[in-house]
């Protein structure tokens, strides 16, 4: 080749390394799959399932038995339950249909489906960054202890990751392909599955729904309407069955579970509102002395729907009458969300879960690290190159766990875009220090948006 000229060639970056790459992601999850199970291992003559836990291997017990999700065990409540969310007691009874009622074998799933989520956070690095970021999130996400500790145990952290992870996945491929439809439909079921276990995966549409909107200069508003009610309709007709259960069972209007009107008055209550030292830090309502003699107005024999009607009225009360607190509240759980404190909110936490003390100071410390690569990571290129759009799931997240209850548990629901910004930080760091070999014109990264022009420097 003469000095001074370049050749250009039309060609796939993925497909120059993709032997490798495939044993590089399978490396990574076969390291994620025995990093879990040996958890597991060296845990079960120890590890026993308490409250959240507990009610899980309760449900599923009882649905594999033939019984339904039971009645209810909130304390002083009769009658049927929509305590909890539906979906991850659900699978673990068809586990237990397999193979019996056991401990061991929940958490294995569960690991199991640690796993995939593992696979689904590098796909989503990999599409929003390119392969390099893809690979360090597999890994990345492979060892970083606060992914293990969701897995540790019986909570549905994990299905909620691997559920919004696709969501947002197939929202993203969409605004790459706007002409494959059942992308946008599949992004509206798995958000639909993820609401069944959590709540607030519904603020998944949001940006999917922005994604569609940016669209409309692109489209007649006939068909701009019809996209937004696709994927809202696919939300929809997934929770709807559980929505008319509880209806049914009930008789009352609640979408998925009343589990969220008890973590508001554990929050908003003068009891919690009084201590100085964890300002608002949730307890359970009827330890305050006002939610306590609401309940006991009650009667007797009241239902949960009642119960939780009664805390969730009194706590909106409170908020509104104390918009001080609130912000104060907002300030406190921002401290406990990020353990700012150090180890006393998160360890503090631990044995209601319950968790391994040591895998919990851990996975504090790996969150201390790893925060910062993430900001950093925001002002690089490829960070800046995110769809802004992206964004507003994990801010609105953030705002509603700060205004009701927020700690190391339900953060993981805002690690992965933690951990993806600190690839972003790490590659470019990387690639600062070794340029690569191919300058690419005519698009952002290695690959991710089609077929870029490679260009061969001499």
């Amino acid at each position: 080749m003469t000095v001074g000229t370049s050749t250009s060639i039309n060609v796939p970056s993925r497909v120059l390394r993709l032997p490798a790459d495939r044993w590089l992601v399978a490396g990574a999850l076969v390291l994620a799959l025995a990093l879990r199970v040996a958890i597991v291992v060296a845990t079960r003559a120890h590890y026993v399932p308490v409250n959240d836990s507990f009610d899980f291997m309760r449900i599923a017990t009882s649905i594999k038995s033939g019984h339904g999700f039971g009645s209810t065990v909130v304390p002083g409540a009769h009658g049927p339950s929509a305590f909890r969310t539906p979906l991850y007691p659900a699978l673990l009874a068809l586990v237990f249909s397999v193979t019996g009622v056991s401990v061991t074998a929940a958490r294995l799933f569960t690991v199991v489906v640690s796993t995939a989520f593992v696979a689904s956070l590098g796909a989503l690095g990999w599409r929003l960054g390119g392969r390099r970021v893809g690979l360090v999130c597999l890994f990345g996400s492979a060892l970083y202890p606060p992914f293990l500790l969701a897995s540790y145990g019986l909570q549905y952290e994990v299905v909620f990751l691997l559920l919004t992870c696709l969501a947002l996945l197939a929202a993203l491929q969409w605004r790459q392909e706007p002409d494959r439809i059942w992308l946008l439909a599949a992004a509206g079921l798995l958000t639909g599955l993820a609401i069944l276990c959590r709540e607030t995966a519904a603020l998944v549409l949001v940006p999917t729904w922005l994604f569609v909107w940016q669209q409309r200069s692109r489209m007649s508003g006939r068909r701009l309407a019809g996209l937004l009610a696709l994927v809202t309709a696919g939300a929809m007709v997934v929770v709807a069955p559980w929505t008319i259960r509880n209806a049914v069972t009930i008789h009352a209007f609640i979408p998925v579970s009343d589990s969220p009107q008890e973590a508001l008055a554990g929050s908003y209550n003068a009891t919690t509102a009084a201590d100085s030292a964890n300002l608002g830090r949730w307890t359970v309502p009827y330890d305050d002395p006002t939610d306590y003699q609401l309940f006991k107005a009650l009667g007797p024999s009241p239902t949960e729907e009642q119960i939780m009607s009664t805390y969730q009225s009194a706590a909106l009360r409170y908020a509104s009458n104390r918009p001080g607190y609130v912000l104060e509240l907002a300030a406190w759980n921002t401290v406990r969300l990020f353990d700012l404190r150090g180890f006393q909110d998160a360890t503090y936490l631990a044995p209601y879960v319950p968790w391994n003390i040591r895998l919990v100071k851990l996975s504090v410390v790996s969150f201390w690290v790893l925060a910062p690569l993430g900001i950093l990571g925001l002002f690089t290129r490829r960070g800046r190159q995110i769809p802004k759009s992206l964004w507003t799931y994990p801010v609105l997240v953030y705002l509603v766990l700060v205004l009701t209850t927020a700690d190391i548990q339900y953060r993981v629901a805002l690690e992965p875009f933690f951990l993806l910004l600190a690839a972003m930080a790490v590659v470019a760091a990387y690639e600062r220090r070794r340029p690569p070999p191919f300058t690419r014109q005519g698009a952002t990264e290695e690959g991710v948006e089609g077929s870029p022009t490679v260009t061969r420097q001499p």
